[in-house]
């Protein structure tokens, strides 16, 4: 489990799993089978499964983002970072599992080798607005786990540039940029060749 900040914090995750745990034995104490009438099971399962659902997603954001869930200027930023590389996140997502590029006219124009790219380039300059955040424990912790998300994502590109076409782009000018990807040859830091700021690998 991801380590937050504050008793408080700690509590709440605890006495979410604790709720969690408390409904799988209560389904475990009422099985279908011993049911006098399974319509009205149902209709307990069917309060299980919602209470285990709604549970389960504040778990999964407690543990996500710890405090920065309590400080509203924090949690915009969160969301608002969210929502500017969702679209590039999505777009990405079968070359990042797969570090290939789908193949077929059912393919989408946004999954194309160039479109990568560009998705690359707004992920990154997403990044970018993360740097609002608190100087926390929580805020360094989420920060950093984004920033790994893109360098596995990067990477996976290239992957499957090279499967697919043998290179990777050309350099752009002296300071050989890769296009898209953010990379300066050769050095230590991430960076977007339209002049945003490094990202420390």
């Amino acid at each position: 489990m991801a380590t937050t900040e504050g008793t408080d914090v700690e509590t709440e995750i605890s006495e979410l799993a604790d709720a969690l745990t408390a409904i799988d034995a209560e389904r475990a104490d009422d099985p279908v089978d011993r049911a006098v009438d399974v319509a009205t099971w149902r209709a307990r399962e069917d309060k299980r499964t919602a209470r285990a659902a709604d549970l389960a997603e504040r778990l999964r954001r407690r543990r996500t983002f710890g405090t920065l869930l309590d400080d509203p200027q924090a949690w915009d930023t969160v969301q608002n970072y969210g929502a500017s590389v969702r679209d590039a996140r999505t777009a990405l997502a079968y070359v990042t599992e797969h570090r290939a590029f789908r193949t077929g006219r059912s393919v989408p124009p946004s999954e194309s080798r160039t479109r990568a790219l560009g998705h690359l380039g707004t992920w990154l300059r997403g990044l970018r607005t993360l740097s609002r955040l608190p100087d926390t424990g929580d805020a360094h912790r989420y920060r950093a786990g984004e920033v790994e998300a893109w360098l596995r994502t990067r990477i996976a590109v290239a992957a499957a540039m090279l499967d697919r076409e043998g290179d990777l782009p050309v350099p752009e000018g002296p300071d050989g940029v890769l296009p898209g990807l953010g990379l300066r040859v050769g050095a230590q830091r991430v960076e977007a060749h339209d002049g945003a700021e490094g990202v420390d690998r």
